[in-house]
């Protein structure tokens, strides 16, 4: 934990490094206390711990944390007598604990993790989600000084260090993970509509070799590295994620379909429809879905023959019917029924849609990237290189007639008129293929609706810091993604409440505190001080803008003030104990078994 007195920034030359943090205001220390050389990867593996947080009054100066005391004992001894006056920062931020809290017992999640885990696991288990919401990060060497300046869920609002964290997320196993998600989805039997899930998956690259999980696949963006992949089921009515899987790498989005559906089918999940991307689209799945009876939406890719003679076959009839034309999207559309394959047992609905803007951005885009290849093209036959090679699926390459000489150079070239002639009459059209009834605009607009599980993805790897997982066993890969789920309910939550709050009052929306973001930055400005006496106090009264905040969740200025005393109360008993007993932390000192986070 942080401790209150300041101390000078250690001046050691290569072995302090100052990392900013993801929010762009706290700045912490690290010192760099010994090399590694990776004979096996060639390579040498520096070791970093942070000591402290750098005073933002005062840069020169740092609030050091235990590990300052381990590294520099003898620095630190003249601080002994005053080290341990107080285990908190003299001001604590509490609007932002209000409102992850009101979730947290709203969806009854706390009373489940103490219940599972323990109070005491539990409650940092759950410290621990709340902190990659408000701070937008997942570095668990930052977490301690994150909590020290805020209210907590674990038993006496103890700071526990980075390492006892990473000991807590090892024993998060798949039995607990399990055993969340049936009960997280405990009242899907209830549910007699038919309720849109989302399905989608994403990969996150990872460099530790001894993880079983990571294994080198077909990534989204291929950075060279091995990477596991992480799907996601997202309730696109109640607008929270249900159910995710992590599996390994090299398994393809388009198989791993199958045991999603058994594990729904499992949850108790029978009247449902699911929204699929082009990713997962095959015979097989759509065979599945069949079988146990749930409904879909699905896009299909745009290179598949059934797909180029559906739009050919339609082409030219509707791309200027005003009944046809939808003025939300700007696009046309229309729908033709007839069976997905030979042998397929019912009739599917293709919706073909037509976007003028969408046709004439990709032929713009269609016609720089041949010009791109003739100029390749035209320079090999010039230098007379015999290194070219076109690749397996020959790129845009394969729109040119291509004569190599005998030594594999290229002699001659010329476009291939026809190919290139078909694929532009393709552009701008897509497709999607529904199994049950619907018009072209109802189809689309529940397609687009999946873009809360792509918004999901998007704020575990941006928001949380989960592009990077900081993870050297797959036990600590495991425990972080299933934070990371907890996490991702939490601000899915708050979207909500945002987004339903905009929608009841439209002006609301020139304001700048409606985003996730934004709106805790703005609750983080409820401050408790404490006193020269050892009270807590409110710094200043709530501001308009918050108490419009807290409506939200329905909320008026006396709950919160109510829940603002209890704080207050129970932060001058925990530093009462603090200081009379002081909480050693020694059994989380660093140690070469723990893991490095």
């Amino acid at each position: 934990m942080l401790r209150k007195t300041p101390v000078p920034i250690p001046e050691i030359r290569g072995k302090i490094y100052l990392v900013k943090a993801r929010n762009g205001i706290d700045v912490f220390v690290h010192y760099e206390y010994g090399r590694t050389y990776i004979k096996e990867k060639k390579y040498v593996k520096t070791h970093r711990r942070m000591i402290g947080k750098v005073c933002p009054d005062n840069p020169a100066m740092m609030w050091p944390n235990d590990n300052y005391f381990v590294f520099f004992p003898d620095e630190a001894e003249a601080l002994v007598p005053i080290v341990d006056d107080s285990s908190r920062h003299h001001y604590i931020k509490c609007g932002s604990f209000i409102l992850t809290s009101w979730i947290l017992e709203d969806y009854g999640l706390k009373s489940w993790m103490q219940e599972h885990f323990g109070s005491l696991d539990g409650g940092l288990l759950l410290d621990l989600a709340s902190y990659m919401v408000v701070d937008e990060s997942n570095v668990a060497q930052h977490y301690p000084a994150w909590a020290w300046e805020r209210p907590l869920h674990s038993p006496d609002m103890h700071i526990y260090s980075d390492t006892k964290v990473a000991r807590v997320l090892k024993h998060v196993d798949r039995d607990d993970v399990s055993g969340f998600i049936h009960w997280w989805n405990r009242d899907a039997k209830k549910k007699k509509d038919i309720v849109h899930l989302s399905y989608d998956s994403t990969n996150k690259a990872c460099q530790a070799g001894d993880i079983d999980l990571i294994e080198f696949g077909k990534a989204k963006v291929d950075l060279g590295q091995p990477i596991f992949n992480v799907t996601i089921l997202y309730d696109i009515d109640a607008n929270k994620p249900l159910a995710y899987e992590v599996c390994q790498g090299s398994i393809v989005d388009i198989s791993q379909l199958k045991y999603m559906l058994e594990k729904l089918y499992g949850l108790g999940y029978r009247n449902i429809g699911i929204i699929l991307d082009r990713g997962h689209f095959s015979k097989e799945n759509i065979n599945d879905m069949d079988d146990k009876g749930y409904s879909f939406v699905i896009m299909v890719k745009g290179c598949k023959n059934l797909v180029a003679s559906l739009v050919m076959s339609v082409r030219g009839t509707f791309e200027d019917s005003e009944k046809c034309w939808n003025k939300r999207y700007s696009m046309y559309g229309t729908t033709v029924e007839q069976k997905l394959y030979a042998d397929d047992k019912k009739n599917r609905y293709f919706h073909i849609f037509y976007s003028p803007a969408r046709a004439a951005a990709e032929q713009a885009s269609f016609r720089t990237d041949l010009e791109k290849c003739e100029k390749v093209l035209e320079n090999l036959k010039r230098t007379k290189s015999a290194k070219f090679k076109i690749n397996e699926d020959g790129g845009k390459y394969k729109y040119f007639d291509i004569e190599y000489g005998p030594r594999g150079n290229v002699v001659m070239y010329s476009p291939r008129n026809a190919d290139i002639e078909a694929y532009i009459k393709l552009c701008g059209y897509f497709c999607i293929v529904s199994s049950n009834r619907m018009d072209a605009l109802k189809a689309l607009e529940i397609y687009k609706s999946r873009d809360g599980s792509e918004k999901a993805f998007s704020w575990d790897k941006t928001f949380f810091g989960n592009n990077s997982m900081r993870s050297h066993t797959e036990e600590g890969l495991r425990g972080r993604t299933f934070i990371s789920f907890i996490a991702l309910i939490i601000r899915c939550r708050i979207a909500k409440l945002i987004r339903d709050f905009v929608e009841a009052d439209p002006a609301v929306r020139r304001k700048s505190c409606f985003s996730v973001p934004a709106l805790i930055r703005e609750l983080d400005k409820i401050v408790l001080l404490r006193t020269s006496s050892g009270k807590w106090t409110l710094e200043c009264s709530i501001s308009a803008r918050q108490k419009e905040l807290f409506k939200m969740i329905g909320m008026d200025e006396k709950m919160v003030m109510t829940k603002l005393n209890i704080l207050a109360h129970e932060m001058e008993r925990i530093v009462q104990i603090s200081d009379e007993s002081p909480v050693s932390d020694n059994e989380d000192f660093y140690s070469e078994e723990d893991e490095v986070i």
